[in-house]
């Protein structure tokens, strides 16, 4: 009981921060901060398709992203292994 009146408590807190930011906050300020936020507005919006594509089609990203899967597959193999060897060579009392 106590479990589920935690979880109703969170999702009526999130929601509710969730409004209150909706509500409040503002796509962008009213003037901008720079000179240099007034020449980018007046330049030509790339929608987030290109912007994606953009990143996928970036050799460091991809490197990055292929380091990365290898980095954590390895990790979460051996933990894996090592899990089993801890439980096979130290049972749970």
């Amino acid at each position: 009981m106590n479990l589920k009146r935690m979880h109703i408590s969170m999702a009526v807190l999130i929601t509710t921060i969730l409004i209150f930011i909706i509500l409040v906050f503002q796509d962008e300020p009213k003037t901008p901060p720079s000179a240099a936020q007034v020449l980018q507005k007046n330049e030509e919006i790339k929608t987030t398709y290109e912007t994606v594509k953009e990143i996928l089609c970036t050799p460091a990203f991809l490197l990055m992203s292929l380091s990365y899967g290898l980095c954590n597959g390895t990790f979460v193999t051996i933990s894996k292994l090592l899990n089993e060897v801890i439980l096979t060579n130290f049972p749970a009392k």
